[in-house]
């Protein structure tokens, strides 16, 4: 019975948001530069990275959710500024929230931009919850 007690004690635990890194690729080192990290919550998986981009003022916009070979894959479009914008490196601060089916254990953001240079996806290996 008291190898039971431990198992008995995680069980009884509240569901914990856990923060994943999730990895470039091409790979990056994480720096203040290339940071990427998710968690998922009551259901919901926020995701935030930053990412550099040739100039302020770009934005990104996120397609749909498309489930690909047990995978949930997300296209991130990053656009440059409407206008003029000064052009050096400027940070890009993304921060969404999407709902994952619970049976996926992989969420890929594609990124697609008009410079070339810098990943060209973001994985993340979400953790499931404790129920």
């Amino acid at each position: 019975m008291r190898g039971l007690l431990p198992l008995l004690l995680l069980a009884s635990l509240p569901a914990q948001a856990d923060a994943i890194t999730c990895e470039f690729d091409p790979p990056f080192a994480v720096t203040e530069d290339y940071m990427a990290e998710a968690y998922t919550q009551n259901g919901i998986t926020r995701f935030q990275a930053t990412l550099p981009t040739p100039s302020s003022g770009y934005r990104a916009e996120y397609g749909p959710i498309r489930l690909e070979e047990g995978e949930a894959v997300v296209t991130l479009h990053l656009l440059p500024p409407d206008g003029t914008a000064a052009a050096v490196i400027d940070r890009l601060n993304l921060k969404t929230e999407l709902t994952i089916p619970p049976d996926v254990s992989t969420l890929r953001f594609r990124i697609e931009r008009h410079y070339h240079w810098g990943p060209e996806n973001i994985t993340c290996r979400l953790r499931q919850e404790i129920p």
